[in-house]
């Protein structure tokens, strides 16, 4: 897990999701590292997570908000963007799958939320074109990136103006 942000008061949290070793599973790790390498306003914290699990819960609390980066397989094209807004998180397992890692980041939020730890979570996630074995991004995601890469700079202004 790698942090890349400063030490004041955590407006938005930003953080990448995935498995670099699944193709583009690693898509949210991918975009964190690269936003990472910007310079963002003080409370903006860009965290590249991986699959961390419960330690996750310990990363959400200490924010105003979350952006979360994944990858989510919604039988889209590949590289579509889905935007789920806080509101459209709390519901989720109502629906389709949010995120390939719904389970355990589903999971982590509930318990967040019956601890009174709860914070408001933006999902962005990445329809993956490949989640087979492999540390590069398929070659539709590859193309894809930079757009991607801008679409999250917008998001995370209008999160945290």
């Amino acid at each position: 897990m790698q942090d890349h942000g400063n030490p004041e008061r955590t407006r938005l949290l930003v953080i990448g999701l995935g498995n670099l070793l699944r193709t583009d599973d690693g898509v949210g790790v991918h975009l964190a590292r690269a936003l990472a390498r910007e310079t963002w306003p003080a409370g903006v914290r860009i965290l590249d997570a991986g699959t961390p699990g419960l330690a996750l819960l310990d990363l959400i609390q200490e924010a105003d908000h979350v952006l979360i980066l994944d990858a989510g397989d919604a039988g889209d094209p590949p590289a579509t963007i889905r935007v789920s807004a806080p509101e459209e998180v709390a519901k989720a397992g109502e629906s389709a799958p949010l995120s390939v890692h719904q389970a355990d980041l589903l999971g982590v939020l509930r318990l967040g939320e019956a601890l009174s730890m709860a914070v408001p979570v933006t999902l962005f996630t990445v329809q993956p074109q490949s989640l087979e074995p492999g540390t590069e991004l398929s070659p539709v995601l590859a193309e894809a990136f930079p757009g991607l890469l801008a679409c999250v700079r917008t998001l995370i202004r209008s999160l945290c103006p």
